[in-house]
């Protein structure tokens, strides 16, 4: 007894976790995750790709079954051309890819500015018809597709052309210039009414909270207790409606570059599935498909970085 007792008192103690390293493992976890997630992301867009355009270009198939074999093979040719970098339409994705990613990051940039700011103008004065007006435009812009936006948008200025002779933007056309303007504004009228209307709801209780109260009091200027005190509590869901904006931007980028003839990797993407090219389909969906999945491992860095009590929710400390 005297012994035990003696060998417990005796033992190196258990050293607990370290924190740090914890945190490690769980990012290493996550990222493996998501990288494998990812990686059979693209396989299944490849294969369900040559599906559709087996059906589409190769009637005479009665069912998918029968079209699947010829899939596969697709599938497995374009993945051998593509990690031998036998792939012709490498040359036209180094040119395309930076137009289109240039106008994703150019909308999502004038969505998000403007949807924070109007969501936290319509927070502040909740109750005021301002707020009303705000989170009812909002609404409209939530519910309004992208090609029915681009539609009024070429043609509220064809109208202005024709009653006073002035082209106040440029319709059509690639450029990184004024035609760069309407389909930016496309692409963003979507991602700025979700971020209002998340920005509105996430912040109109935040202003009725005792430590903002006690900021006022304490004569802040309203801009400095709405940066430090309102939105960084409210930065957790406010990223997350600015990551599903971004996955709404490129579900529609093909859409939009075709209405406005913009020249980049969703243009392209039309062309190519209309002329039935699968090698080339690929190339211009794959980026689409890695852009998809890294706002989702962007994501899972983000959160404990804004909200670090996400780490103990995660089990990390």
């Amino acid at each position: 007894m005297m012994s035990d007792s003696i060998a417990r008192v005796l033992q190196k103690p258990e050293t607990p976790p370290n924190s740090k390293s914890r945190i490690a493992w769980y990012i290493f976890v996550r990222l493996a995750q998501r990288l494998t997630f990812t990686l059979a992301l693209m396989l299944g867009v490849i294969f369900f790709v040559a599906l559709a355009i087996s059906l589409a270009n190769r009637g005479g198939y009665r069912s998918i079954a029968e079209a699947a074999p010829e899939a596969v093979d697709a599938t497995v040719q374009v993945l051998g051309d593509l990690f031998g970098g036998r792939l012709e339409a490498m040359d036209e994705l180094i040119r395309v890819l930076p137009r289109s990613l240039g106008l994703l990051f150019a909308s999502l940039a004038l969505g998000g500015t403007l949807g924070i700011l109007l969501g936290g103008l319509a927070a502040l004065y909740r109750k005021s018809r301002l707020s009303s007006i705000i989170i009812n435009g909002s609404i409209i812009g939530v519910s309004t597709p992208s090609y029915v936006a681009a539609m009024f948008l070429i043609w509220t200025v064809v109208a202005i052309y024709q009653r006073t002779d002035v082209r106040i933007l440029p319709v059509f056309g690639f450029g990184w210039d004024l035609r760069i303007v309407m389909p930016t504004l496309v692409l963003a009228t979507r991602p700025m009414a979700n971020i209002t209307r998340l920005t509105y709801t996430a912040l109109k209780d935040i202003y009725d909270a005792d430590y903002v109260r006690t900021a006022y009091s304490k004569g802040l200027l309203p801009r400095t207790v709405f940066l430090y005190h309102v939105l960084k509590n409210a930065g957790v869901p406010i990223l997350t409606t600015a990551s599903v904006s971004f996955r709404f931007s490129l579900s529609m980028l093909p859409i939009v570059e075709s209405i406005f003839t913009w020249l980049g990797i969703g243009y392209a993407l039309i062309q190519a599935g209309q002329a039935g090219d699968f090698p080339r389909v690929v190339v211009m969906i794959l980026p689409l498909v890695i852009l998809f999945a890294l706002s989702s491992i962007l994501l899972d860095f983000l959160y404990p970085l804004i909200d670090p009590r996400l780490f103990n929710a995660k089990g990390v400390e």
